[in-house]
């Protein structure tokens, strides 16, 4: 099994897509998949993103944005003590469950943390408390919770989500 890591390219997203609602079908990740997939993977605050492919089949996927989330952005900037231009999103981490446990996950994760030191940012992420295979993956990739935040939904309601920095950049 030989694993690779690239930047993603648009002959990707149709993959990524169909990937991600079997995803969101047996994890619920992400907890609100819109019916327009492609909105949830292509985003304009997308500062880089990249794929993970097993023998040329695309596996995983993780991006870099901006922090869109204010509540993210006030915690992780008090807690790193870094105004939110300095700071950065790891997000749309999902690798397909067939071949999870290999480090992939891992892989693109820090692929993702190195492109935010190279830029100069300093990477935080934010995952449904819930998601505990998740959380474990980020306490294990040396990454700290900096808090607990209500992440507003656009019905009105909020779902509880930690927010992680790693350890060191």
């Amino acid at each position: 099994m030989r694993v690779t890591v690239r930047a993603r390219h648009a002959r990707d997203i149709d993959v990524l897509c169909d990937l991600l609602r079997s995803i969101h079908a047996s994890d619920g990740y992400p907890v609100r998949l819109q019916n327009d997939v492609r909105s949830f993977i292509l985003t304009e605050n997308c500062l880089a993103a990249w794929v993970s492919e097993i023998d040329a089949t695309v596996v995983g996927h993780v991006a870099l944005h901006t922090v869109w989330c204010d509540e993210v952005a006030a915690l992780a900037c008090a807690a790193l003590g870094r105004p939110r231009s300095g700071i950065c999103a790891v997000s749309r981490l999902f690798v397909d469950p067939t071949v999870r446990r290999r480090g992939i996950a891992r892989e693109l994760l820090a692929d993702a943390t190195n492109e935010a030191r190279s830029r100069g940012l300093w990477p935080v992420l934010d995952v449904v408390t819930t998601y505990t295979p998740a959380v474990a993956l980020y306490e294990r990739a040396g990454w700290t919770r900096l808090g607990t935040i209500a992440y507003p939904m656009p019905d009105g309601t909020s779902i509880d989500e930690h927010v992680y920095a790693p350890s060191a950049v």
